[in-house]
């Protein structure tokens, strides 16, 4: 239901001005309960981040645990042929675990970096199976 919530938000200032923008992100902030952490932009500006970086290949994952329990997560690869970043922000889905948004990050990167280096694949791949186990436990 939260999640319904912040998507609900997210839509409603895709279509704002930036001067309209920025008072209704205050807004949601407030609504929220996510004051400490965050920004006037809505991102978390306390972060994890975990560097997968090889010589190919920039990858960052990100992730931050909002007021609400769940964790958050964001990401920036960068590659010879393709990049994306995306930044822990309180519209994102939220996980009951750390490494569950970790996974959710590496997952994202994976369907979304289409030209990744094999080096790079290899090593989200093997990222998202180490998580895996680890959540075992």
């Amino acid at each position: 239901m939260v999640c319904d919530v912040r998507e609900r938000y997210r839509r409603e200032l895709w279509d704002l001005r930036a001067d309209e923008y920025s008072k209704k992100v205050t807004e949601i902030i407030s609504a929220l309960g996510e004051v400490d952490n965050v920004n006037e932009h809505g991102v978390y500006t306390k972060q994890e981040e975990v560097d997968l970086s090889s010589r190919k290949c920039a990858i960052k994952l990100s992730v931050a645990q909002g007021s609400d329990g769940l964790w958050r997560y964001g990401y920036l690869y960068r590659s010879n042929t393709s990049g994306a970043a995306l930044p822990v922000n309180i519209f994102r889905k939220g996980h009951e675990t750390r490494a569950a948004a970790l996974k959710a990050a590496a997952r994202e990167i994976l369907e979304r970096g289409r030209t990744l280096p094999k080096n790079a694949e290899r090593t989200l791949i093997g990222y998202t199976k180490e998580m895996g186990q680890l959540s075992l436990f």
